[in-house]
This record gives structure tokens, sequence and C-alpha cells, in this order.
């Protein structure tokens, strides 16, 4: 549960800061590093496959919400009183 939450704010971060390619290094990453250690921690392939898989969608769902949340502030900060008064 704490590695799906921790790529899912890796995911949100990814989103706010780069375009859509960012997710296949990254989701490759974390399927290499969670294999490796279901690998050495001498875990079976269904746990392997859990554990490579649940980075996976956290990233993904993370990036999702993370382009959602781009254009936030921007908007926010356009309505405020922070616009410019030249016309």
């Amino acid at each position: 549960m704490t590695l799906l939450i921790v790529a899912f704010f890796a995911g949100v971060l990814f989103g706010l800061y780069y375009q859509f390619l960012i997710l296949i290094p990254i989701a490759l990453a974390a399927a290499l590093t969670s294999s490796a250690v279901a690998f050495f921690s001498g875990d079976s392939v269904l746990y392997a496959l859990f554990a490579i898989i649940i980075p996976a969608i956290g990233l993904q769902s993370g990036y999702i919400v993370g382009l959602a949340g781009r254009d936030f502030p921007a908007s926010r900060l356009g309505r405020s009183n922070l616009q410019s008064k030249r016309v």
C-alpha cells in the first residue's frame, strides 16, 4: 500500500512538470526495481507480478491527476486581482 501511495505522488509530480514520455522510463525503472527486490527477497512469481503492476498503476493514475492539476493555479491566478491593469 505504501508503494502505491509513493508511486501515486511521484506520478502527480511528474504530471505537473513533464510530458507524457517521462512515463516510459519511470515505469520501466519502477518495474525493474520492484522485480529485483521481489527476486532477491525470494518471493513468488505472482508477488513479483503484483510488485511490478502496482507502481505502474500508481504512477499512471498520479500522472493523470497531475495533468489535471497543471492549469488549476493558472486559472485561479487569472481570476484574481493579480491581473495586469493595462488595456
